[in-house]
């Protein structure tokens, strides 16, 4: 077998290895520092409503990211600071973004890793979403990093037969925190098998160590599975669906995949992290320089193309696609990026610096424009013109609506002499607006979602616990002028919506609609087999 690492394009490696550090901390702190001056977005608010209501998985997605924010709420309490709720899948992040170099030092040399280290801290995806919110990528990204390293080694790296079924154990249970993360792993388990299958590692499927793995990670995912075996296997069909029925083929779809993926990382990264991808399936680029380094790029290739390839394409049926999807497939190329960059530095080449220090100066630039719309009052009534109702220009409203808290939620219902007890909990016409109510009123009152689509709330609430107790009906004023004729077989009576105002982000005010609703009669039916 060949060594591994190989040998560097450089001889002192170690430059390499503080820079990258360097690189990994100036890009923690920035995330730390962006991530105080921002209110939660939806998804945030909603893990944070969903997660205080311990479950061995949830609705949407495996457990560990709503574990982690459910624990972080447990210890600091409803009023813990954004940036301290952040904070551990900040450090989650740059844990992620050593990996990534190591993988890339490992199968390459420690000049790529810089490279692709760096080039992954400034695109925007891995910056903000993946790199501080609340959402299921940054633990997914963490373990699929784990795990790509122990199967580094164990193809290309001189092992012992009990450092090779060591790190498959290794591999097992870093593979299984990452199916505890999300289901996007299951892509990453694919590739990492084909590679397996197709190429001269396969003898490795002869001995029993990847099979006893692959045992351990079932179990370390078993509570997904336990959860969903008892949830109808919800989770699985919701997320299944989400792509939606084919509608014949739509090319646009996929432009619009693309021009989303290319906001997410940026245009030129785009098209190089793409080029340095699929030139070695093709053939052997001049920057690779041996048939073992075109190896190891076809490692990679394997460990990002289903996702990429899948959640790029997928919409040209007609279904729903999202530009975060293959995220966690790109994160497999910046190894690639990285040696590409690497090679071109040591040719003369500016290119590398250049595209580099555009990415960080746009990626800063976007973090401080976003923050200054959000945050100066200013700025944000001259963006949202008339900003009584919200009404401003239709680009603006959903950024405003997406990155907004509902904090002063309490304080307009006290206004209105509204307060919550134990006799009293909280409705919604939607998931959404039931993840702002629940992170805005804190742990100790109950929220309902009265809609078809309930996602995880759906999952949350006793709901005979909640008959004979009075609800707060909060929404939009508008569908909240129809809620007699939606619920008053729900409720003995529903008094007339009062008209209340919050104070979004940027201090714009917000038009909302508050009713109480007397003495729950029946249940209201759950969605999606739910029979809590």
């Amino acid at each position: 077998m060949s060594r591994f690492p190989t040998r560097s394009l450089r001889v002192d490696t170690s430059d390499d290895h503080m820079l990258a550090i360097g690189v990994i901390a100036i890009a923690a702190l920035a995330r730390l520092l962006f991530s105080g001056f921002l209110d939660y977005g939806v998804d945030e608010a909603y893990a944070v409503s969903v997660a205080r209501h311990f479950q061995w998985s949830f609705f949407d997605h495996p457990p560990i990211a709503f574990w982690t924010v459910g624990a972080m709420e447990f210890l600091f309490g409803s009023q813990a600071p954004h940036w301290l709720m952040r904070l551990p899948f900040v450090v989650a992040f740059s844990v992620t973004s050593y990996l990534i170099y190591d993988l890339t030092r490992r199968l390459f040399d420690a000049r790529a890793g810089l490279w692709a280290v760096a080039a992954l801290s400034t695109a925007p995806f891995f910056f903000a979403s993946a790199g501080s919110w609340l959402v299921p990528d940054g633990p997914l990204d963490l373990w699929l990093a784990a795990t790509a390293i122990l199967l580094a080694r164990i193809l290309f790296a001189d092992l012992t037969r009990a450092e090779v079924a060591e790190s498959w154990l290794g591999a097992g249970l870093t593979f299984g925190l990452a199916g505890l993360s999300k289901y996007h792993a299951l892509l990453f388990a694919f590739g990492a098998v084909v590679f397996i299958v197709a190429t001269r590692h396969r003898s490795q499927l002869a001995a029993k160590a990847p099979w006893i793995a692959g045992i351990l990670a079932l179990a370390v995912i078993s509570p997904l599975l336990v959860w969903n075996a008892d949830n109808h296997w919800i989770s699985f069909a919701f997320q299944s669906g989400r792509a939606g029925a084919a509608k014949g083929l739509q090319p646009f779809n996929v432009v619009q995949s693309l021009l989303g993926q290319a906001a997410y990382l940026l245009p030129w990264t785009l098209v190089a992290l793409a080029y340095a991808l699929v030139a070695p399936l093709a053939y052997r680029p001049k920057w690779l320089e041996s048939a073992n380094e075109r190896e190891r790029a076809l490692f990679l290739a394997a460990l990002a193309l289903p996702a990429v390839a899948l959640f790029t394409l997928a919409p040209i049926l007609g279904g729903k696609g999202l530009p975060h999807w293959p995220m966690p497939g790109w994160l497999f190329a910046f190894p690639l990026l990285g040696k590409w960059l690497a090679t071109g530095e040591t040719r003369g080449s500016r290119a590398p610096a250049v595209m580099v220090t555009v990415s960080a100066a746009i990626t800063a630039i976007a973090a401080f424009a976003v923050t200054l719309l959000l945050r100066s009052p200013l700025i944000a009534t001259w963006a949202l013109s008339t900003p009584g109702m919200l009404d401003g220009p239709a680009y603006l409203k959903p950024l405003y609506q997406e990155a907004s808290d509902w904090q002063g939620l309490p304080a307009a219902l006290a206004d209105r002499d509204i307060t919550f007890n134990d006799k009293r909990f909280a409705v919604a016409l939607n998931w959404r607006e039931a993840a702002r109510i629940g992170a805005a009123l804190g742990r100790s009152v109950d929220v309902a979602a009265f809609d078809a689509d309930a996602r995880g709330f759906a999952f949350l609430t006793d709901q005979k616990a909640l008959l004979g107790r009075d609800a707060v009906i909060i929404g939009e004023w508008r569908p909240m002028l129809t809620i007699d004729d939606r619920f008053k077989d729900y409720f003995r009576e529903i008094e007339r919506p009062q008209l209340i105002t919050l104070s979004l982000a940027g201090g714009i005010p917000r038009t909302m609609s508050v009713a109480v609703a007397h003495q729950l009669i029946k249940p209201f039916p759950l969605p999606y087999g739910a029979t809590r």
